[in-house]
């Protein structure tokens, strides 16, 4: 009999400066009942794997190491972590963010054994630099007293849309009832897998379609955000590849829940056209705007342009503004 009550999702690459300090918080946790940590490593080239060595052989009990002989990419590696959790519950923590309260996972186990009519439960998160200094906080002031339930896609999505496609809540914050425990068919392995490192969105959207979430109002963990020059890390890419795959995983997200959704998603695709097509301007690259362009329908064209010069008006008001400001001081 399977007695295990959650599954701890751990995927890695590169990690070697901070693999340390994600699986210490998970060790340090306090805790009266069983758990499984799988961690996948995607052939990382640093040292990653020998200090994951390390942690299984201390704790064989707990961890299970999937050292992949090629890399997968993000998504499969995170996929076929999903599809071996036997835990009750699942919750996915990437190898270079941390936990920050020691009572987190108690705290979330406790709250859906107790409250079966929630599919999830999430909590207040910080993202931080490589140092572990603030920069920001997830859900925001701003749409935070929105979130106390969330209960369907659309109200996701719309809050998303306000956060000008912010991630709203992280992903490493949400427990939830394990919905891959009977297996996944392949279209949801397709969606789960339509982006080549981004899966976060998708699974938010899989969790709200069988349930409503509860939002704690305590923060508990931190997300850390990198962006170097030739790093790994999602925001490290350059930015053609983060454009291209919002939109390839909007698209699929609309595509998989039968677009039942379609005007919000609209919405937030056309959002990033427009950061697209906003950056080519800044950066010169006229050819790359006309490119997209000739995959637009006359319709479409006209939306994005109408919102194009309504954001430059604005722009150019506030600019206005503050000159009439400054002259008359």
């Amino acid at each position: 009999m399977n007695d295990i009550k959650l599954s701890i999702i751990v995927l890695t690459y590169n990690h070697e400066r901070y693999i340390k300090e994600c699986l210490d918080s998970i060790i340090s946790q306090k805790v009266n009942f069983k758990y499984e940590v799988l961690v996948g490593n995607d052939n990382s080239p640093d040292s990653t794997k020998k200090i994951l060595d390390q942690y299984e052989k201390e704790y064989s009990q707990i961890f299970k190491i999937y050292n992949r002989k090629v890399n997968l990419g993000a998504t499969k590696n995170y996929l076929d972590l999903l599809k071996k959790s036997c835990g009750e519950y699942v919750i996915l923590l990437e190898g270079d963010d941390y936990w920050t309260d020691k009572n987190k996972l108690s705290i979330l186990v406790d709250f859906l054994d107790n409250n079966r009519e929630y599919i999830g439960v999430f909590h207040k998160v910080n993202e931080v630099d490589e140092f572990g200094n603030i920069i920001s906080t997830f859900p925001s002031l701003k749409i935070e007293k929105e979130l106390y339930e969330i209960n369907s896609i659309e109200q996701f999505l719309k809050n998303s849309y306000k956060e000008n496609r912010g991630q709203v809540i992280h992903i490493q914050s949400i427990m939830y009832r394990n919905i891959y425990i009977n297996g996944l068919d392949e279209r949801t392995e397709k969606y789960l897998t339509s982006g080549k490192m981004i899966a976060d969105v998708q699974t938010k959207l899989l969790i709200l379609s069988k349930g409503k979430l509860k939002y704690l109002n305590k923060n508990m963990g931190n997300y850390r955000r990198i962006i170097k020059e030739g790093g790994t890390s999602f925001s490290s890419q350059s930015k053609d590849f983060l454009f291209e795959e919002l939109i390839r995983v909007y698209t699929e997200i609309n595509k998989y829940f039968e677009y039942k959704n379609n005007k919000i998603i609209s919405k937030i695709i056309d959002g990033i056209y427009i950061d697209k097509i906003r950056y080519y301007l800044l950066t010169n690259q006229t050819k790359n705007i006309f490119n997209d362009f000739s995959t637009f329908n006359n319709f479409r064209k006209m939306k994005i342009i109408i919102k194009l010069l309504n954001f430059y008006i604005k722009k150019s008001g506030k600019n206005i503004i503050k000159k009439v400001l400054r002259l008359n001081k």
